[in-house]
């Protein structure tokens, strides 16, 4: 203890985390209707996501949201992947933190990446509820079971699917293979 402080370094992160999250929700709600990207990432924050955010009506243009490499647990707010909660979220970033419980049946509408990658994720994979600009699926290196959804072949605007490191069985649907198919391409990621 040194000029009356007696808090550990992983102390002051997590109060300075906690910090971050309050400064962001009760000072910045009010610049919603004109914030468009929202990026705490590599910033050691844990507890669950905050689940008010997908309440407020603050977020109506956040078009990107990165909470990367932190240390964040539970499930994803069931407010946050209703389509009002986030009209126009194309980008969800949620990679390397410590996510649990099975994946959301619906996501925002205009939603055009959701990489979910480094997580507990559980369950299968929703073989519906993907948004139909969906171009970037990443969902490796979590623990989700059971076949790969034939539904999957039907989002046309994909252009990267990233399975690897779970515990999926199957093939993608033959639909997959057929000419012109994707025409911006298609990079695929399976190793089940």
């Amino acid at each position: 203890m040194a000029n009356g402080y007696c808090c550990s370094s992983a102390a002051l992160l997590l109060e300075a985390c906690a910090h971050v999250l309050h400064v962001l929700q009760e000072r910045y709600l009010h610049l919603g209707p004109s914030l468009t990207t929202i990026s705490i990432s590599n910033t050691s924050c844990s507890g669950p996501l905050p689940p008010e955010w997908g309440s407020s009506t603050a977020w109506q243009k956040l078009t990107s949201l990165d909470l990367t490499y932190n240390s964040f647990t539970g499930a994803i707010p069931q407010l946050w992947v209703q389509s009002l909660a986030f009209p126009v979220l194309q980008k969800l970033y949620l990679t390397g933190n410590q996510l649990t419980g099975s994946l959301p049946s619906i996501w925002p509408l205009q939603l055009q990446l959701l990489q979910l990658v480094q997580n507990n994720f559980s369950g299968t994979l929703p073989s519906n509820g993907w948004p139909v600009q969906l171009q970037v699926l990443d969902v490796q290196l979590n623990r989700l079971t059971g076949s790969i959804p034939p539904e999957l072949s039907e989002l046309s605007q994909i252009q990267q699917l990233r399975l690897p490191d779970n515990n999926l069985t199957g093939s993608l649907s033959a639909a997959w293979g057929e000419p012109d198919a994707f025409p911006g391409g298609l990079q695929v990621a399976c190793m089940i």
